[in-house]
């Protein structure tokens, strides 16, 4: 193998290597400095939206 094919597929190998090492890290924990979420999210329901617990006619 020639010097040149030798350093490209170096260099294919070791950037496959980071972006795997950037997917599987939790780098958006890392960035923001915060690792919980929130154990409670605020949500509200609509007035109007059709209760599920009441069985129909039918």
């Amino acid at each position: 193998m020639s010097n040149t094919r030798r350093k490209f597929f170096n260099s294919i190998g070791v950037s496959a290597l980071g972006v795997f090492a950037l997917n599987v890290l939790p780098v958006k924990f890392i960035k923001n400095g915060k690792t919980e979420t929130q154990p409670n999210p605020k949500v509200v329901i609509h007035p109007l939206a059709v209760n599920r617990n009441i069985k129909g006619d039918g």
